[in-house]
């Protein structure tokens, strides 16, 4: 693969890692990207910055996040980058924020398709 993605309309963009039980293989389509290469999920995250993303934790990414059953948190703001840190954050307020690194995320989603209302940005942490 040589050209990256970007958000675009009509286009899906699937990054994860081996944390993820995802039977796909690496894939360049006109509507599609998927990939497992760490230099793609940093570049998700470094165009996503100062986007409107959503971060979400799942106590078991294997079930995803239609499992009530096991603990999960989202939230959703405009995602920020401290090159000195070189860590994400989002901050809402003071009592509403989340931190983390490129090393904590699991897998990264965009979903540009009409068959979806949910055309934001969605990192998964652990």
């Amino acid at each position: 693969m040589t050209e990256k993605f970007i958000f675009k309309p009509n286009y899906q963009v699937i990054i994860y890692t081996d944390q993820i039980s995802l039977a796909a293989v690496d894939t360049d389509y006109d509507d599609r990207w998927i990939s497992k290469q760490r230099e793609d999920m940093v570049h998700f995250l470094q165009i996503a910055v100062g986007m409107e993303v959503i971060i979400g934790y799942l106590q078991n990414p294997e079930n995803g996040r239609r499992d009530l059953t096991n603990t999960q948190m989202s939230i959703k703001g405009e995602l920020e980058y401290s090159e000195d840190r070189d860590a994400y954050r989002i901050l809402i307020d003071n009592q509403t924020y989340c931190y983390f690194t490129s090393w904590d995320v699991i897998s990264a989603t965009f979903d540009g398709s009409n068959e979806t209302t949910n055309n934001y940005p969605t990192i998964m942490i652990r």
